[in-house]
């Protein structure tokens, strides 16, 4: 019996350790990533902001979410968010989990003016 519990715990530690608990905020060209961007977690069904973080040194960032569908807006300085037309990474999840997504940026000649909500 014991045994079965040991090996329990060694899966189960793991299943832990291989599931990627951040998302990376990086620059596109460079694949250098971007330390203290600003990035917001919006839902579609409030229309509104809820949660906000600053990404750390490394650029990490990570949200818990409830299944449903966000937006994720990144706002640093000199940079915008790559190949996004309205600024809004859209993101859907169907279990709660972590939002961890690596999101590209690119320089920008404007300084990171955000443009708020936008609903479709």
């Amino acid at each position: 019996m014991a045994f079965y519990i040991v090996q329990f715990v060694i899966v189960a530690i793991l299943e832990n350790l291989s599931k990627r608990r951040w998302g990376y905020i990086f620059d596109y060209q460079s694949k250098s990533r971007i330390p203290r961007a600003f990035v917001r977690l919006f839902s579609v069904a409030e229309e509104r902001q809820i949660d906000v973080q600053i990404a750390d040194d490394q650029g990490r960032y990570g949200f818990s979410a409830e299944p449903g569908e966000y937006r994720i807006k990144v706002d640093a300085d000199n940079y915008q968010m790559a190949g996004i037309k309205d600024g809004f990474l859209r993101v859907s999840i169907d279990k709660a989990e972590k939002l961890n997504k690596n999101i590209a940026m690119e320089r920008s000649l404007q300084k990171g003016a955000s443009k708020g909500f936008l609903s479709t």
